[in-house]
């Protein structure tokens, strides 16, 4: 069962990999096609990387999502869409430099959390 952590403030919510008895992520056979963006990245800092993730279903023009996972597939979700890629990728960036890389990690201290 995946645990979901709301942050209302920003916008965006944070929810620990679901994973199989092998470890690896489970995924359901009829998910929907997702077009990624070419400004995914993996991003490290002060030893930790987060891999950031702007997709949208495929063919949609109804905008991007933004994602983080880190090194647990935890994972921190906008819940509004971007216009733009860019938008996307300059949310996270304003967050990273606000907040730092650890916002976005999923044992990060409980104190951190907004």
């Amino acid at each position: 069962m995946m645990e979901t952590i709301l942050h209302p403030a920003e916008g965006r919510s944070r929810e620990a990999g679901q994973k199989s008895r092998e470890g690896k992520s489970m995924m359901i056979d009829d998910d929907p096609e997702l077009e990624y963006s070419s400004l995914c990245e993996e991003v490290r800092r002060e030893g930790t990387t987060v891999k950031l993730q702007i997709f949208r279903l495929k063919g949609s023009t109804d905008g991007w999502s933004l994602e983080v996972v880190d090194h647990k597939d935890g994972s921190t979700v906008w819940e509004d869409l971007f216009a733009t890629d860019q938008e996307a990728r300059d949310e996270f960036y304003r967050t990273l430099e606000l907040e730092g890389i650890h916002s976005f990690a999923e044992d990060r201290p409980s104190e951190s959390l907004h």
